[in-house]
Order: C-alpha cells, then structure tokens, then sequence
C-alpha cells in the first residue's frame, strides 16, 4: 500500500465505549459505529499516520499478514472515505 496521509474533519467528534468508537458528524447528527479494528485505525489517523504505518500496525496488532491488513484498511478507508468521515490529503 503507498503511503498516504488522510485527515479527519474537524466537524466529526467522537466518544470510545469499550472497544468501539461512535462518531458524530456535528453537521449532519448522523452517528457512526466502528469495532474495535476500525477504533484503532481511526485513532491512527487522529495521530496523523500514513496508511502504509497503519496497515504495518494492523497485521501487528492482529497477528495478521500484511496482505490482508492492506486489503482490510483499503475497504474501511473506501466506506469512511465514501460517508465523508475522512478525506485523503493532496500532496
């Protein structure tokens, strides 16, 4: 995965209940849901790391392989990206 910087729009807050995150898009008052994968990837974004970073932490994290942890932050950045939850940066 190439190395690529997100951010996080200032209009989303969010509060971690146990292993998950709600998020509140203070615009909309929609509420997002995220497991505990998708809190710790969010939570890597709020830290401003790049995706290749992320994934790295993510096949750590859940002893997986890096393969599988770059498919699996591609598809919740293409659903977060997709709702308006994050943004990539341009370079």
């Amino acid at each position: 995965m190439d190395a690529k910087k997100l951010s996080i729009p200032k209009n989303l807050v969010y509060r971690e209940i146990d292993d998950e995150l709600v998020l509140l898009n203070l615009e909309t008052s929609e509420y997002y849901s995220l497991n505990h994968t998708g809190a710790v990837i969010w939570k890597a974004l709020e830290k401003g790391k790049k995706t290749d970073a992320i994934a790295s932490d993510l096949s750590r994290e859940f002893k997986i392989d890096r393969e599988t942890a770059d498919s699996d932050l591609e598809a919740f950045l293409r659903a977060v990206t997709k709702l308006g939850l994050v943004k990539y940066e341009k370079k």
